[in-house]
């Protein structure tokens, strides 16, 4: 049994007091810890220390041993996450710290720290760390059920606690996370546990500052303006436990969440922006030459590194710790952490620039121009060392790029092939040999057929268009659109990718099929206040735009 609670106590994502082990263990695990005291740091029973391993490879040492009897990690960290939904059901509750008076901000009330350090460190560990552990396991239909029953009767109270806690940015990243994960199973009632991770997310978001600065506004505020069909509002306001006691909302409630999840103030003009992989921070750059990075759950400035850009700066991207700054023939790595600085040179201009889904690579779009036509090579960097990964060649020579043009590129989900577009033709190359895999030149027809909730697109009917360009989020289908500045209306072209094998059905890596085709699920846009702000593709989004149609690859499909 000592073995037992060993491998597991190894596995925690952060060392616990012998005090909240137990509440976590439900059961008193002193004793069965003592015959391991030469291997593990054993504190007084009373004491607020920390039980951990004495020597830093005892963990490895331990797991490598468990796995040659077969218990691997999905077997540790599946009871974890079980101990995390009974910790959550066994403490979460309305006004955990007794605060009673939700018109108070937390700083107005005298003793509230004392009463967040009386929230057990057992329960923080579970609300903080329950994705850690369902990640790490292979979830069963019990587990199922258990994430289940905590979207449909605990839910509110979690946001509560994250807010007492302090950590109501880390809740909107676990609801946003857990969506991903949970968007890949397959079991009866996911739809509802998508809906309520959904909603749960919009309400911190939209609600975000009253909520971290009250906690009990979660009730009182957040939840009676819910939109009227949202899964949360119909799961939770027949509960009793979560009704508001003073708030009195008319019949003036949206149906639904609306597409807008946060509104950020400008001090000055910007002139570029970028969104981050994961969604979670967005940068700009402003005309006088500063950059600028927000926190996009709560809209606070995050960093403002010292680094000056000049008015010659001509495009941005954002991968978590790195900001890549393109200015005409070089590109500035910019590290968020300590404000250092890397730069990559390139031979005349640098027009475009993506990374991968992963952030690993990076790939920079180098023009060099000849008389009236312009020879582009889009060159692969490792982010993490700068060097060279290959280079792809446009066998042939375009037309020259005009300032407001760009040369669209997108790598594929898995980062193994970049897509390149001009306005007539798109070609793939292989991101490890910098191999052409595969050429099409686009063609055109009128955008449809669209879901009802879309705006429709007609033809094409005006000639001051921008093209875009993205694989599908499967990876199967290229969309390439024409979308015109000043209307609704648009062309797109459809473009399946297929890798071609041979007759006994190994699959080769090139060169890929490219043929006309549609994807699966209808194609519309997304629009905001008049302005194109999104492509989805079936039920997930695709593409979304910012100011000036910037792409931002979205990693979730809520964007």
């Amino acid at each position: 049994m000592g073995l037992r609670y060993l491998s597991l106590i190894i596995h925690l994502a952060e060392p616990l007091p012998f005090v909240d082990l137990n509440r976590f263990f439900r059961t008193n695990i002193y004793h069965s810890l003592l015959p391991f005291s030469a291997l593990v740091h054993i504190p007084a029973l009373n004491s607020l220390d920390v039980v951990e391993t004495l020597h830093s490879s005892f963990p490895d040492f331990l797991q490598t041993q468990l796995t040659r009897v077969g218990v691997g990690n999905l077997q540790v960290h599946r009871p974890l996450a079980s101990r995390c939904f009974v910790t959550m059901a066994r403490f979460l509750k309305r006004d955990l710290c007794g605060l009673g008076d939700s018109s108070l901000l937390h700083d107005e009330i005298r003793d509230f720290d004392q009463r967040r350090r009386a929230i057990p460190r057992a329960l923080r560990y579970a609300c903080i760390h329950w994705l850690f552990h369902l990640r790490g396991c292979a979830v069963d239909e019990e587990l199922e059920q258990q994430l289940l029953e905590f979207l449909e009767a605990r839910l509110l109270f979690a946001i509560e606690a994250y807010s007492l806690l302090g950590e109501l940015g880390t809740c909107v990243e676990l609801l946003r996370s857990a969506r991903k994960l949970v968007t890949g199973w397959t079991f009866r009632h996911k739809i509802d546990v998508l809906d309520l991770l959904y909603d749960s997310w919009r309400l911190t978001l939209e609600f975000f500052f009253p909520i971290s600065c009250s906690a009990l506004h979660v009730y009182e505020s957040a939840f009676p303006h819910c939109p009227v069909n949202s899964k949360l509002r119909l799961t939770y306001e027949s509960n009793p436990a979560t009704k508001s006691t003073d708030m009195l909302v008319d019949d003036c409630l949206e149906d639904y969440w609306n597409c807008e999840t946060r509104v950020i103030n400008l001090s000055e003009e910007y002139c570029h922006f970028a969104l981050s992989l994961d969604g979670s921070q967005i940068a700009g750059a402003s005309r006088g030459g500063c950059i600028s990075v927000w926190d996009t759950a709560s809209g606070l400035l995050v960093s403002s590194p010292s680094l000056k850009v000049d008015s010659y700066l001509c495009g941005l991207a954002l991968n978590g710790p790195v900001i890549a700054l393109l200015r005409q023939s070089e590109c500035i790595l910019l590290k968020l952490e300590d404000g250092t600085s890397d730069r990559i040179k390139c031979s005349e201009r640098l027009h475009s620039i993506a990374f991968t889904g992963d952030g690993t690579k990076l790939a920079l779009a180098d023009v060099s121009f000849h008389e009236e036509a312009c020879r582009t090579e889009i060159i692969i960097y490792a982010v993490k060392t700068k060097l060279q990964v290959c280079k792809c060649i446009i066998p042939h020579h375009i037309p020259c790029l005009y300032d407001d043009e760009t040369l669209i590129l997108d790598f594929s989900p898995d980062g193994a092939s970049l897509m390149i577009a001009t306005d007539v033709k798109v070609y793939i190359f292989n991101t490890t040999s910098g191999r052409l895999l595969g050429q099409i030149k686009s063609s055109w027809h009128p955008l449809g057929p669209l879901e009802p909730s879309w705006r429709p697109f007609g033809p094409l009917d005006s000639e001051t268009f921008n093209s875009e360009a993205f694989f599908s989020p499967d990876g199967n289908f290229i969309v390439h659109l024409k979308v015109p500045f000043d209307s609704s209306t648009g062309n797109v072209d459809y473009i399946a990718v297929h890798e071609n094998a041979h007759e006994d059905g190994k699959t080769i890596q090139s060169p890929l099929s490219l043929q006309r085709g549609s994807p699966e699920g209808n194609v519309g846009l997304i629009r905001w206040r008049g302005e194109v702000v999104g492509v989805k593709v079936g039920n997930k989004m695709a593409r979304i735009f910012g100011w000036g149609r910037t792409p931002w690859k979205p990693e979730n499909e809520e964007y």
